[in-house]
């Protein structure tokens, strides 16, 4: 199970369930969330979302080493609810955290698809299904440390954005779910970490690196143009 959610009060776990999903209400604040195949820790469910205004939701994920990530965290005002044996329907207004994550229902898709076993075509997606994809590739993954081989010649000619880049990279270097950043900050961090961290000499070529376009590729340029001690780019045609 790669996404477990847990709905709490005071503390004391409520329900949870591996499926979960967010629609918004037309002109409202209000978001509905309905979960599925519950598994229920109170006799007393209806009555307890009759008696507290508010509710505390964790949506943990299980990582590719099998540790426990929280993904995200907030409270929830009840407006209103449906309970139908094992599923439920929660309607009200999540409140966030000021430094929290807003909840993004294409990164927990992407994990109930993973643990389904579905195959994801990335370069299909739209813009922003593509960004949840490489934060949920940081969730699975986390951040590099090192590389793992002395060559990689990594073909580009399929990059017509930010994510494609990030993504492509990505899996050349750590294979399907790879992460190497989702921007050009987290790259560069990604980047550095690598190099801090590789024993041994590595070669990057990239090839059609000089036909792509993308937004951030004047800051990947000022990245791939310094010398490093162990690093080394080729920019092939």
């Amino acid at each position: 199970m790669l996404i477990n959610v847990q709905i709490k009060n005071n503390d004391i776990k409520i329900l949870e369930s591996s499926n979960i999903k967010m629609s918004s209400i037309k002109n409202k604040f209000s978001k509905k969330f309905i979960l599925t195949n519950c598994i229920y820790y109170k006799n007393n469910i209806e009555q307890i979302l009759i008696d507290f205004d508010f509710v505390y939701f964790v949506i943990e994920i299980i990582n590719k080493y099998d540790e426990k990530e929280v993904l995200y965290t907030f409270n929830f005002r009840i407006e209103d609810f449906i309970i139908n044996q094992g599923n439920v329907q929660l309607l009200g207004i999540p409140i966030i955290d000021f430094d929290a994550k807003n909840y993004d229902q294409n990164v927990v898709d992407f994990f109930m698809k993973w643990e389904n076993g579905e195959i994801i075509s990335f370069l299909d997606l739209n813009t922003e299904c593509k960004k949840s994809y490489n934060y949920s590739c940081l969730m699975w993954s986390g951040v590099p440390s090192k590389l793992n081989k002395t060559f990689y010649e990594i073909n580009l000619e399929l990059v017509k954005s930010n994510a494609d880049f990030y993504n492509i990279v990505g899996n050349y270097f750590f294979g399907d779910r790879g992460y190497i950043g989702h921007d050009s900050y987290s790259f560069q961090d990604s980047f550095n970490n690598i190099i801090r961290n590789s024993e041994q000499k590595v070669t990057i070529a990239l090839k059609k690196y000089l036909d792509i376009k993308f937004q951030d590729k004047l800051y990947i340029d000022k990245i791939i143009i310094k010398e490093y001690d162990n690093i080394k780019f080729e920019i092939k045609s």
